[in-house]
């Protein structure tokens, strides 16, 4: 999973963590179109899609402005789903608060696949009531599957439980679901992988 954990002043942040792009394989070396992988994808872009002015698409991995696409808000962010550069899936984060943090996390559809894209962003990203973190998860794999449950699921109405919203700190942990086509996918929370956990 493409992790970013990321801290501001209380200027505007705009931060990206990229990889590079490579085609979507099933595990059975079929290629799915993004749509099939990301359905937010198979819809055309709305006024709601678009981001606000102060994220700055450029400088978060040089995300297409006509890929953009709305995920959902809690009640500690906003969240969008665009295509980068080379066609990395990324998403995006606008945190709430004083500290207007805007970040983003990118990934190649390939490894979108394998394991999501994991961010977390705030004034403090170790401070849950100033930061966020989120989780986009391909459309075969559900919070139900990782055992996260409606506790973890934003109010992306769109995208069903392709979008996870926790909260920094959260106890969390690495988990591999066997899919049906004989792949797996790795879910690794961010504070696990930099060994917060």
């Amino acid at each position: 999973m493409r992790f970013a954990l990321l801290a501001a002043s209380a200027a505007t942040a705009t931060i990206v963590a990229v990889s590079t792009a490579l085609p979507a394989v099933a595990g059975d070396g079929a290629q799915k179109p993004i749509e099939a992988i990301v359905p937010a994808f198979a819809q055309p872009q709305t006024a709601s899609d678009v981001v606000p002015e102060r994220v700055d698409l450029v400088a978060l991995g040089g995300i297409a402005s006509d890929s953009t696409r709305f995920l959902g808000s809690d009640g500690y962010a906003e969240y969008w789903v665009g295509r980068g550069n080379a066609g990395n899936v990324c998403l995006i984060m606008a945190v709430k608060g004083e500290a207007q943090v805007v970040a983003s996390s990118c990934a190649t559809i390939t490894n979108f696949y394998r394991q999501g894209i994991g961010l977390v962003a705030g004034a403090d990203p170790k401070e849950p009531a100033t930061s966020a973190e989120a989780y986009l998860l391909p459309a075969d794999i559900t919070s139900d599957d990782l055992g996260l449950g409606m506790q973890a699921r934003s109010s992306a109405q769109a995208t069903h439980d392709s979008l996870i919203s926790l909260r920094p700190g959260s106890n969390e942990g690495v988990r591999t679901i066997e899919r049906h086509d004989g792949s797996s996918f790795r879910f690794a929370p961010v504070s696990a992988a930099l060994g917060d956990r």
